[in-house]
């Protein structure tokens, strides 16, 4: 899990955290190698009768060590059960990798509207629900503790749980687990796990112990041996630090790590109210119930209620034990949920509701009125529905005292209800204990979740608590950051392009009554995985806060500057109104070194909301790499590249001809093209149609390759310019994107409105529409004679001297005219209005009057020959085609020989590193010697370089073939037989076949 700055292994046996094997432990801050915890397990222990009637305690763990095993060495505790990730894929199933989900998940298969839910991620809240920045899921059960089934140990007495299953051993327990992360700032030193248990045996245990079993590490590796712990009753956290505060390579100051008890197992029939919210007895698996509408609604103890969830009972559903689910608005009291109607909590089994992505449409319970297993605030996603009993034990002791293979010590240390916490200075583990469940009946389920904290140092650890409460009091709901954007990252030579897609900015959060919230794009920039470097911005007690961008992008609405909500001070810049992009050149790069990018989408926050505001929101930035620093995972916003020159002879993509119109276009705008993805350029003719409806109103343009096929590549309606006038760039496609001004609102041309050329008339004009008149988007040629040549539209006609035609579309036009003097001629202060239709109806449109402003001699009327010309902007319609032409990058074999000599080595002189090296991130790695690297550049495509000592020993050979856009290749400084190089001066000999050769040198310097 590594979805904020918690970097921790965990192993789908119910283990978080690791040692000594790679992964390292869990690490704080990400990227940082500083490790901190070894393993952090659930437990649990039950008594039962055997078979002979005698009492047994049998605990059950899923942990690294210390476990009973088999004689082939199977380990007897909790394995992953089949079913539930992808077999083929690299980890269990996390919300991000789709590549590790389950073609179908096996708790969904029975459902008739949607079975298994193939291809969807299955979260806490329900389908492609990711409430969550990061989440995993995984099942686990005890099938293969056979410990007390095993007839080759004739110490240990039999007991079956499911006696028709003589195989199965264990307690026949099934554990759902979920990790949570959340990457805002004020939950990023956090991570939640949940645990749901089921019993799936024919027993009714009579007593059962839910726990947790922690090992710290402090410090890391070899430094475990001065760690203290401490249990704050007060806050339910159990924390941990390094007396002498120093970790294992000598790194100052330690952090301190917690475990936060956040949800215990439920008593479900004992009659009594055990967390005194004034409801007896609640329970998560309970069907709606009857309503309750009559005073005190079910509660036991109102004033015991108000003072849990601070608000008066009222009306809910009897299962609905807290009374805060919500079913549809039902606006027109008819009973039914019918459009525009708000579904609130009402979302149907599946947890999806209308813009949710992937969604199907309506469900099981989706709009019903009644509360269904899988919707928000109801049953299994509403903690407050179970009457916890709380923390029962804390037990801190010497590692190895209390182990997962100590049954009867565990037993005591939880059913003793031990608090423990006098060890100080020591190589140290705990165990959480809540209970008993009496009884923890067959086929029920119980509940146990815990977060992982970490901190600065206690005051900071405190303060991550408190987010930490507030997130489990909202049912694991926390401010939600936009979609991550699709992040494209394209290497030239001495930059590097980004580009991503929109989709972040139809993002909704369900904690804000599913607010439309996007407001801007932030691009990061580091030489390391976890973007550590540029976590420069402080809060008020010196921790790194905030990253500082690269370049950043925001909505044009007024919401910019600092965050107004602080983070201990420090606040997030939510931009300039600068306007959105989605296009970023970076042209500040280093060739041969390896860059991380990160495109994080970020939402408004909430001022005003609650007391303290809610603080803006990002999305996460996930780059996973292995113990050596290589690059294992990269998430769809973040990209790792290499900027380099081209290959020896390169000749960019480029543009054969230009953008230009096909026959005659009527849309006033303009079209353009520019290429962002050199890689992706095809040597191919497009053409670009637009489609208008309405009056002319452009819907949309269509891209189409007329080279390869008549399909259409891309119809979008993006295009225009934003607030501040800049241009709106197009969708990407074939590595290009387009540039598509559209005059949307009809007017006239000032400029080119007027007496045509040639004419001699001296009056003066006036064009406008008037009260009632649309804009008509066309042209118009009013032509003058020195008679009458015919007559207005006019239910009783005039004659007139002149003809209008409207020139846009080659034809004849409608027009009335106002002739004062009833004279046929179109004579001073006399308008015109020109007619169109609109819609299939006849309307009013362009009002033209011309005055005589001379008088008497001099003043020269309209006559023959004289033209007036309209001419208006005009948005482009159908019919409006434009086409340019491109041509795929190339090597031309005359420059590629040419350019020979521009092959070189850098860094030349190598002295003991290179910038672009790799870094050791893990605690095992720092401190050793990382990668060594130098680079031949301006390389052909393919070529043989040979390396040889001054005294000509061949020392290395390399054998280069590249793509055309990258000429460089690397040596890891070792010689052929796998051995470091002396330091000294070396020959190179690059042999590039038919283009020729090159000689040259280059030291390695200590």
């Amino acid at each position: 899990m590594d979805g904020n700055l918690i970097n921790t292994p965990f192993i789908n046996m119910g283990m978080v955290g690791n040692w000594p094997a790679n992964p390292d432990p869990s690490e704080w801050p990400k990227g940082s190698g500083h490790t901190y915890v070894e393993g952090a397990t659930p437990i649990i222990i039950a008594e039962i009768i055997d078979v002979n009637g005698d009492t047994l305690h049998i605990a059950e763990v899923g942990y690294r060590e210390d476990l009973d095993t088999g004689p082939d060495g199977t380990p007897y505790g909790y394995e992953p059960r089949p079913g539930w990730d992808n077999p083929d894929g690299p980890s269990p199933a996390m919300s991000n990798d789709p590549n590790t989900w389950p073609f179908t998940w096996p708790d969904k298969t029975k459902l008739a509207d949607d079975p298994g839910w193939p291809g969807a991620w299955n979260g806490f809240f329900g389908k492609n629900q990711f409430q969550a920045d990061l989440e995993t899921y995984f099942v686990m059960d005890d099938y293969q503790d056979r410990e007390f089934i095993d007839f080759n140990r004739p110490q240990e007495l039999p007991y079956f749980p499911v006696p028709s299953e003589p195989d199965r051993g264990g307690l026949a327990t099934l554990v759902a687990v979920r990790g949570l992360q959340w990457s805002q700032v004020l939950a990023e030193d956090n991570i939640f796990w949940l645990y749901r248990v089921t019993n799936f045996s024919v027993t009714d245990y009579t007593t059962v112990f839910f726990g947790m079993y922690f090992d710290y590490g402090i410090g890391g590796v070899g430094d475990s041996s001065d760690d203290s712990a401490f249990y704050d009753t007060f806050i339910d956290i159990v924390y941990g630090w390094d007396e002498d505060n120093t970790g294992n390579t000598g790194f100052s100051p330690t952090a301190y790590a917690g475990f936060a008890f956040l949800e215990s197992p439920g008593e479900q029939s004992d009659g009594v109210d055990n967390d005194e919210d004034g409801w007896i007895d609640e329970r998560r698996d309970n069907p709606p119930g009857e309503y309750l509408d009559v005073f005190p609604y079910g509660y036991s103890d109102v004033a015991n209620f108000i003072k849990t969830y601070g608000r008066e009972p009222a009306p809910h559903w009897e299962g609905d034990e807290d009374g805060d689910w919500q079913g549809f608005s039902d606006d027109n009291g008819d009973g039914v949920w019918g459009p525009g109607e708000n579904i609130n909590d009402d979302v149907g089994r599946d947890g999806a509701r209308f813009g949710d992505l992937g969604y199907t449409g309506p469900d099981e319970g989706e709009g019903d009125g009644l509360p269904t297993q899988g919707e928000p605030n109801f049953g299994i996603t509403d903690i407050d529905e179970s009457d916890q009993i709380g923390l029962t034990s804390v037990d801190i002791f010497d590692i190895h005292w209390i182990n997962p293979s100590t049954d009867e010590k565990i037993w005591v240390s939880m059913s003793e209800f031990t608090f423990n916490t006098d060890l100080r200075g020591a190589n140290m583990a705990l165990i959480y204990g809540s209970g008993p469940i009496s009884p923890f009946r067959a086929g029920t389920t119980q509940n146990l979740s815990i977060a992982m904290i970490f901190g600065n140092d206690l005051d900071d650890l405190f303060r991550n608590k408190k987010t930490v409460q507030q997130i489990y009091n909202a049912n694991y709901n926390f401010f939600k950051p936009p979609l991550k954007p699709r992040l494209t990252a394209v290497p030239g030579d001495g930059k590097v392009t980004l580009y991503w897609d929109r989709r972040a900015e139809s993002s909704v959060d369900a904690f804000l009554n599913f607010k439309e919230d996007f407001e801007g794009y932030k691009v990061y920039r580091s030489t390391e995985a976890s973007f550590l470097e540029i976590k420069l911005i402080t809060d008020a007690y010196g921790n790194a806060v905030f990253r500082k961008p690269l370049a950043s992008f925001d909505l044009i609405d007024g919401i910019m500057g600092p965050d107004p909500v602080t983070i201990a001070g420090a606040s997030f810049d939510r931009g300039t109104d600068s306007g959105l992009r989605h296009f970023f050149v970076d042209s500040t790069v280093q060739n041969g070194q390896t860059y991380f990018y990160a495109v994080t989408a970020y939402d408004q926050g909430d001022p005003g909301l609650g007391e303290e505001g809610i603080p803006v929101t990002e999305t996460t930035s996930i780059i996973k790499t292995d113990a050596f620093g290589n690059v294992t995972f990269t998430d769809i916003n973040t990209a790792v590249v290499t900027p380099n020159s081209p290959a020896a002879g390169y000749l960019a993509a480029n543009f054969v001809e230009s953008v230009s119109p096909v026959g005659t276009v009527l849309g006033t705008g303009s079209v353009s093209a520019q290429i962002v993805n050199t890689s992706l350029i095809k040597n191919s003719t497009y053409r670009i149609s637009f489609k208008h409806s309405g009056v002319f109103e452009t819907e949309s343009y269509a891209i189409i390759d007329v080279s390869a096929s008549p399909d259409t590549i891309l119809q979008t309606s993006v295009f225009g310019a934003d607030e501040k006038g800049a241009l709106i760039e197009g969708e990407i496609f074939d590595g290009l994107r387009l540039f598509v001004t559209n005059h949307d609102e009809v007017a006239l041309v000032d400029s080119l409105t007027g007496w045509a050329a040639g004419s001699n008339t001296n009056f003066e004009f006036k064009v406008n529409l008037g009260i009632g008149a649309f804009p008509y988007p066309a042209d118009y040629d009013i032509a003058f004679f020195d008679g009458v040549i015919g007559t207005d539209s006019s239910s009783v006609p005039k004659a007139v001297n002149f003809t209008i035609t409207n020139v846009s579309e080659n034809r004849p036009v409608k027009f009335t005219i106002k002739d004062l003097n009833e004279d046929g001629l179109w004579s001073s202060n006399e308008q015109v209005r020109i007619r169109e239709i609109f819609d299939g109806v006849e309307e009013k449109t362009w009002l033209v009057t011309i005055t005589d402003t001379i008088g008497g001699t001099g003043s020269q009327a309209p006559r023959g020959g004289d033209m007036f010309q309209i001419t208006t902007f005009k948005p482009f319609r159908s019919g409006d085609v434009f086409e340019f032409t491109t041509a795929a990058a190339s090597v031309d074999r005359q420059l590629a020989i040419s350019s020979l000599d521009l092959i070189a080595v850098v860094p030349n002189p190598y002295v003991a590193v290179a910038t672009w090296e790799r870094k050791q991130t893990t605690s095992s790695g720092i401190g050793s010697r990382g990668e060594r690297r130098i680079d031949f550049i301006h390389l052909p495509q393919v070529a043989t370089i040979r390396i040889y000592t001054i005294r000509g020993d061949l020392v290395d050979v390399i054998e280069h073939s590249s793509s055309i856009d990258n000429s460089a290749a690397s040596w890891d400084l070792r010689t052929k037989e796998g051995l470091d190089v002396a330091f000294g001066i070396y020959v190179y000999h690059v042999d590039a076949k038919d283009l020729g050769e090159k000689i040259g040198k280059f030291a390695i310097i200590k």
